[in-house]
């Protein structure tokens, strides 16, 4: 019986750690998470609802994610991003922080990155 135990012991931080994403998928669903705020977004933000009333096309197109695991649930990167206004486009990158705790993830963009 106790060699049960001891055996769940040993095995279940293996088993809980295997859930968590790789590296690669967690910058995959932050790219994700990042764009569909950027689409629910897009008809309550000021400046893209003055594009669309005076007829000038514009969009904002998340290129990549890029992460590094600090220590923890912590992580930071860049995201960079292409920017459309009439035709005229710009690539920008920002830093970006992560937080994520094998289950959920939160995203927070900061500066742009020259």
């Amino acid at each position: 019986m106790i060699k049960k135990y001891l055996l769940a012991l040993i095995v279940l931080p293996f088993i809980l750690t295997s859930c968590r994403l790789s590296t690669e998928a967690l910058e995959e669903a932050v790219k994700n998470s990042i764009e569909e705020t950027i689409e629910q977004n897009k008809s309550n933000n000021a400046l893209g609802t003055l594009w669309e009333n005076i007829g000038v096309d514009s969009s904002i197109r998340v290129k990549s994610v890029e992460l590094v695991h600090q220590q923890g649930n912590n992580y930071s990167g860049i995201v960079t991003v292409d920017t459309n206004i009439g035709g005229y486009s710009t690539e920008e990158k920002y830093s970006l922080n992560v937080v994520y705790d094998g289950f959920k993830f939160v995203w927070q963009i900061n500066n742009i990155i020259y």
